[in-house]
C-alpha cells in the first residue's frame, strides 16, 4: 500500500539500531537515509515462500542497486542462518538478523508475530530523504509480487 505523506509513519533517520548482515558486518539502517531503501521482512529462511521470495528478490537486486536503492531482507534467524540460505539461493544484497533482542526492529516497525515468533511478511520502502512511502504486505503462506515493489519503488523516486 502507498502511503499518504501525512500518515504516521517511521522515518529510516529513526532506524539507529544496528544490525548483522549474513556477512557478521554492522548494517544500520539510518545511515541509508540519502538512498532509495528496501527492507523486506519475512518469516524464516528455510520455507518454502520464503525461499521463493528470496530468489525472485536476487533476480532484481543488482538491477535495482544500479539504481541506487539499497535493498535488504530481515528475518528473526541468526546470520549464520541467514548466510546459509545467502550462499544457498546466491544473494548479493544484506539479509539482516534480528535475532536478539528477538525481533526488536519487527516490532519497532508493527511487523512481529508474536504469536509465532517472527516477522510478517511485510516490506517497507523508503525515499531518499528518509521518509516511509510504502508498505507492502502479504499474508504469511504468499509470496509478495514484485510489480508492487516497483510500484513502490517508482513512488518513492527511483528509476526501476
Amino acid at each position: 500500500m502507498l502511503l499518504n505523506p501525512s500518515d504516521a509513519a517511521p522515518g529510516l533517520a529513526s532506524l539507529s539500531a544496528p544490525l548483522v548482515n549474513q556477512h557478521g558486518e554492522r548494517v544500520v539502517l539510518a545511515d541509508r537515509v540519502g538512498q532509495v531503501t528496501v527492507l523486506s521482512f519475512f518469516p524464516l529462511s528455510f520455507t518454502p515462500v520464503c525461499h521463493s521470495e528470496l530468489g525472485g528478490l536476487a533476480q532484481v537486486a543488482d538491477a535495482w542497486a544500479e539504481a541506487g536503492v539499497y535493498v535488504a531482507a530481515c528475518s528473526v534467524d541468526s546470520r549464520y542462518t541467514l548466510r546459509t540460505v545467502s550462499d544457498q539461493l546466491g544473494l548479493s544484497f544484506d539479509v539482516l538478523s534480528d535475532f536478539w533482542p528477538h525481533g526488536a526492529l519487527a516490532q519497532a516497525l508493527d511487523a512481529f508475530d508474536a504469536g509465532r515468533g517472527h516477522a510478517t511478511r511485510t516490506a517497507f520502502v523508503w525515499d531518499a530523504s528518509g521518509r516511509l512511502v510504502s508498505k507492502i504486505e502479504a499474508d504469511r503462506t504468499a509470496s509478495r509480487p514484485l510489480d508492487s515493489y516497483v510500484e513502490a519503488l517508482r513512488a518513492a523516486g527511483a528509476e526501476v
